[in-house]
C-alpha cells in the first residue's frame, strides 16, 4: 500500500520542479484536484486490514471512545451518521478534509 503514494510523491515532486511559468499554473491546479481525488480514493477505499481502520471503525459504530475525540470530531462523526450510515462517506470526508488541507498548504 504504501509503493503507490511513493510512486505519486515521486511524480508530484518531479511535475512541480520541472516547470514553473504561469501557463503551467493551471495545469498544476487541475493535476492537484485530479490528484487530491486519487489520494481520497486511494485512502477511502483502503483495505480493511490497515493498522488505523479498525479505530475508525470502532469509533464510527460506537460513538463511545471514552472522551479522547474533540467534541467537534464527535459532531461530525453524528452527523455523518445521520446523513449515511456508511463508514465509507465517514473516511471518505476525513480523507477529503485532510488531503485537501495538506494541499493547500503545500501550494501555498
Amino acid at each position: 500500500m504504501i509503493l503507490p503514494i511513493v510512486v505519486i510523491y515521486c511524480i508530484i515532486a518531479a511535475f512541480f520542479l520541472a516547470d514553473s511559468s504561469e501557463q503551467s499554473y493551471n495545469k498544476k491546479k487541475v493535476f492537484l484536484i485530479i490528484l487530491g481525488i486519487a489520494l481520497v480514493c486511494i485512502s477511502t477505499f483502503r483495505p480493511e486490514d490497515m493498522p488505523d481502520f479498525d479505530n475508525y471503525s470502532l469509533f464510527f459504530y460506537s460513538s463511545d471512545a471514552g472522551g479522547r475525540f474533540e467534541p467537534g470530531f464527535v459532531i461530525i462523526t453524528n452527523i455523518l451518521k445521520e446523513l449515511n450510515n456508511s463508514i465509507y462517506l465517514y473516511l471518505a470526508f476525513w480523507a477529503a478534509l485532510a488531503i485537501s488541507l495538506k494541499l493547500i498548504a503545500i501550494t501555498k
